[in-house]
Parts: C-alpha cells; sequence; structure tokens
C-alpha cells in the first residue's frame, strides 16, 4: 500500500464552491467514482471526493499490479473549476494536474495529459 500526501498549493481565494455549483454538480460534498483503464495493470478503481472550500482526495487502485496483487495511492489537493466552468483541474502540488471534462451533474470524464478529450472505447467516466 502506498501513502501520497502533497502539500495543496495556494493562491487566491475565489468562491470555489459557487463556481463548481454553477456548473450543476453541487451540492457539495460529492465523491464520484470509476473504472479506468490501466496500461500495466489489469484496471484502475478511481474514487473522488470534492470537498467544500476547494480541497479533494482520492484513492486510485492499480488492480492486479504485481503477482496479482492491488496498488492503493491517496492524494489530497485542491480543486479549481476553469474559466469556462467545462473542465475539473486537481491540483495536488509539484506534478502535472489531472484533469476532467464536466459532462454533467453525476459524470465526469477524464481528459488527457494535453487536457483534451480522450477519444476511444474504453471507459474514462466516473460517475456519482
Amino acid at each position: 500500500m502506498f501513502f501520497r500526501l502533497v502539500h495543496a498549493p495556494r493562491g487566491p481565494r475565489i468562491a470555489i464552491q459557487n463556481r463548481f455549483s454553477r456548473t450543476g454538480i453541487a451540492p457539495l460534498p460529492a465523491t464520484f467514482a470509476g473504472d479506468l483503464p490501466c496500461a500495466d495493470c489489469s484496471g484502475q478503481r478511481l474514487t473522488l471526493t470534492l470537498r467544500a472550500g476547494g480541497i479533494f482526495h482520492s484513492r486510485q487502485t492499480h488492480v492486479g499490479v504485481a503477482a496479482g496483487k492491488d496498488e492503493h495511492w491517496y492524494e489530497l489537493g485542491r480543486w479549481v473549476v476553469s474559466e469556462d466552468r467545462f473542465r475539473l483541474i486537481l491540483q495536488n502540488g509539484a506534478e502535472a494536474h489531472r484533469r476532467f471534462l464536466i459532462k454533467d451533474i453525476g459524470r465526469l470524464s477524464m481528459l488527457g495529459n494535453d487536457g483534451q478529450e480522450i477519444r476511444s472505447r474504453l471507459n474514462y467516466d466516473l460517475t456519482r
């Protein structure tokens, strides 16, 4: 089991919850989960919880990695919604930001490293 706690970057205080509620996903807290593709394991189970005040925590399980065992990763950080209110951005310190497309009140879709939608028949959605 792996634990990774990172320092949440500080930035200007904004009305994060109000901006997020305008996307139609409120109320908070909100938890989304899904099974996602994995390049070097059987799959990834991701659970993401968004809390008021712009804090998120997630649990990511890589299924069947080493000798059939699962690896668990935990993250804590800050979340913001893009200016256009269509993208959720997870900020967790020095690493690249993870981004999701806000599809509707109950569904997020993971975006590629370039911030664009992933074109695939595989599932990249998290549901509430």
